[in-house]
């Protein structure tokens, strides 16, 4: 009988840690899901666009970040 609450008890506190660690990786998925919702940028009139150019720009990357 002894070993049978120790058992009992071990395998409630095993659930209990995991539905713990689920709860807070949902948490976790869910806070990075709405911190990603892109934001509206709001554009004043007569806004002037700057480009810099002096660099050079690359129409497509690279498939090995080593080349």
């Amino acid at each position: 009988m002894k070993n049978f609450f120790k058992y009992t008890f071990a395998s409630f506190i095993g659930v209990f840690l995991a539905l713990i660690a689920l709860i807070l990786i949902g948490v976790g998925i869910v806070s990075a899901l709405m911190s990603t919702t892109p934001e509206e940028v709001k554009i004043k009139p007569n806004t002037i666009l700057q480009l810099d150019l002096k660099t050079s720009i690359t129409d497509r990357t690279i498939k090995s970040p080593f080349e």
